[in-house]
């Protein structure tokens, strides 16, 4: 999920609605798009697309939100449980490191914490279509050396211990633009 930070999260909300809510725009909307609520929230999600690569935008928490039906309702879901209510996102131990690693300069950033999400990593690498695309391009590359064998993967949580965060941002330079990546270990 991206999470882009609104200035003033309730009249971009009500504006997005309006704007949606126009009868000029309800033949668009009916066709185009999903409506779910969801905590209080509501989730809009493109109709078009296989059902696991749909997308959807969500307005939550001062934040506009991206990504996929099942990540908003768990960004929605962990911005307004009890527990966010008492700590803040941005006091969040992620955020906080991103904050101090990241260049004010930087206009794009994201930080993410490997050991979280390595399940999730290691399910979408185990994917047949992915094996078959790794392997592919490995008989391409001309490597001395056989491709990973996917089937002897150690489990997630042990490869999950060499990992920690990583913050990534991207500013302006007199050169153009760069990307900064901090890997800890």
């Amino acid at each position: 999920v991206v999470a882009v930070d609104l200035q003033d999260g309730a009249a971009f909300k009500k504006g997005f609605e309006t704007a949606l809510n126009a009868p000029a725009m309800q033949p668009y909307v009916s066709a185009a798009l999903e409506i779910e609520d969801f905590l209080d929230h509501t989730i809009y999600t493109l109709k078009e697309g296989e059902p696991d690569d749909k997308m959807g935008v969500a307005v939550s928490g001062g934040y506009l939100l991206y990504g996929t039906p099942g990540g908003l309702r768990q960004v929605i879901r962990s911005i307004t449980s009890e527990e966010a209510a008492n700590q803040l996102f941005e006091r969040i131990k992620l955020v906080k490191g991103l904050r101090e690693n990241v260049s004010p300069r930087a206009f794009a950033y994201s930080a993410i914490d490997w050991q979280k999400s390595m399940d999730a990593i290691l399910k979408e690498i185990n994917q047949p279509g992915y094996v078959a695309m790794i392997r592919q391009k490995w008989a391409t590359s001309g490597s001395a050396f056989p491709p990973p064998d996917f089937d002897k993967l150690p489990p997630a949580d042990h490869i999950a211990s060499f990992f920690n965060v990583s913050y990534q941002y991207v500013e302006a330079g007199m050169q153009g633009l760069h990307q900064k990546i901090i890997l800890k270990y």
